[in-house]
């Protein structure tokens, strides 16, 4: 438990840090569409069950 409670607190630190990196260098508007075709994109490679 102890370790899987440290594994999740140091990947949530992970996103935090690089995530406000991300958004000193790329523009947040870019960003929203960038992860907005993403996720389109993952569903509908889902949908045909090739991932």
């Amino acid at each position: 438990f102890l370790g899987a409670s440290l594994a999740m607190a140091t990947v949530t630190l992970l996103g935090v840090v690089f995530g406000e990196a991300l958004i000193q260098i790329v523009p947040v508007a870019y960003l929203r569409k960038g992860s907005a075709l993403l996720f389109v994109l993952i569903g509908v490679l889902m949908f045909f069950e090739i991932l």
